[in-house]
């Protein structure tokens, strides 16, 4: 029942705004923990229990491989096409050199939960995990070397922008204040950087050598612009706590995130100055976020969630406007609900849509002057949304009637 509960949402959410993210049936229950795709059609998740996912159809089927191991996987990359790795709880990695027709258990002398796992080529390669874990390979898997971080804290995430500077984040477990290091000379030493931030961090991501963001606790994100030496909160963030984050480009990013009964999802345009929420209707939380190139993504999370972009991200969602295009006023609203376009070009969105928060059509009237006004006296009250559409974009905002 619960299976059949979140599909329907999900198509719900599905409706609105032109299926911006598509939810994508896997025919699995477990939690999604990593998402990785090596072209836009082929992909691998990664789950409890050893459960790894393939698809060749770009998400609309899934398959299981060949476990070996029934450790749960938190992370899984492929350095190529062909070479994979998954890591997890008591110092699991397996590897696979054929695509996932067949795993092997790698020997990392640690048993250690490793939460991720990132490989800079197809030999050389880094995983973190409990207790400041690393440890690194430049065999492709074969052995293992435990780094000393210099931190004890749960490490949750690990990004290398070269082959010599990478970051892990993280968190100390009783304070759960924001732990990041930093190396310059491929993991021989780290440093331990300030992270300005007393909440835990569980994904960073850099997009260049000195900027990079990293994310967690109350959906909070900070970024760096000077190669972690200082932080900075940026403003908007994701309900919930946040778990993975990935930038297309300099500019344009998804975060992920929410709770146990609610995703959370939203992107920038902006290189994080804004972020703005997507409609995800999902009653889980989403784990993993992945881009195959600027158009296609993947985010996954629990009870077998699996949702795709195909226009990078599409829809913003947003309180009061969205993308400058056009605002709504008052919000919250009683009666009446206007609709104002910013820039007279604008009129081209030739009709103007009143939905309920699972994406049922309640109104829709035509655009014919730079504002609108809808008569809502009728509706109850809550949270809707209002949608302004024509055959090229889809902008939707979110309001409350009182």
């Amino acid at each position: 029942m619960k299976k059949i509960y979140i599909l329907m949402i999900a198509l719900f959410a599905v409706n609105i705004a032109n299926a911006q993210w598509t939810y994508m049936n896997s025919g699995y229950t477990n939690s999604f923990n990593s998402v990785y795709f090596t072209d836009v059609n082929t992909g691998y998740m990664a789950s409890d229990y050893g459960l790894v996912l393939k698809t060749t159809n770009g998400g609309t089927s899934w398959t299981s491989l060949p476990a070996v191991t029934t450790e749960g996987l938190y992370s899984i990359c492929f350095p190529t096409a062909s070479i994979g790795f998954a890591a997890g709880s008591n110092g699991t990695i397996i590897k696979t050199t054929n695509a996932g027709v067949n795993w092997s258990t790698l020997l990392t002398n640690t048993t250690k939960d490793l939460v991720t796992v990132q490989f800079i080529d197809q030999n050389t390669g880094f995983a973190v995990g409990e207790d400041g874990i690393i440890i690194k390979t430049i065999n492709g898997g074969t052995s293992w070397t435990i780094q000393n971080s210099g931190v004890t804290d749960v490490l949750t995430s690990v990004f290398f922008v070269n082959s010599n500077v990478g970051y892990a984040v993280g968190y100390e477990g009783t304070l759960s204040y924001g732990t990041i290091v930093k190396t310059t000379n491929g993991g021989t030493t780290w440093t331990k950087m300030s992270s300005n931030t007393y909440v835990t961090l569980r994904s960073v991501f850099f997009t260049d050598i000195n900027t990079g963001y990293a994310g967690g606790g109350d959906g909070n994100i900070i970024k760096t612009t000077d190669g972690g030496l200082t932080w900075t909160y940026l403003a908007g963030s994701v309900s919930g706590n946040l778990r993975s984050i990935f930038f297309i480009d300099a500019n344009r990013g998804c975060a992920v995130g929410g709770t146990s009964i609610s995703a959370s999802l939203t992107t920038t345009k902006d290189g994080g100055a804004t972020w703005n929420d997507q409609i995800v209707m999902s009653v889980t939380n989403l784990n993993s976020v992945f881009f195959v190139n600027s158009n296609v993504g993947y985010a996954v999370g629990g009870s077998g969630v699996v949702y795709k972009t195909t226009n990078g991200g599409g829809t913003t969602v947003s309180e009061n406007s969205a993308d400058n295009m056009f605002t709504i006023y008052p919000n919250p609203a009683t009666d009446k609900l206007t609709i104002k376009l910013q820039q007279i070009q604008n009129i081209q969105y030739t009709n103007v849509s009143f939905l309920d928060i699972q994406g049922k059509l309640l109104l829709q009237q035509a655009i014919l002057k730079p504002e609108t006004e809808l008569n809502i006296a009728q509706f109850a009250k809550g949270v809707y949304l209002v949608k302004l559409s024509n055959d090229k974009n889809t902008l939707v905002i979110k309001f409350v009637k009182e």
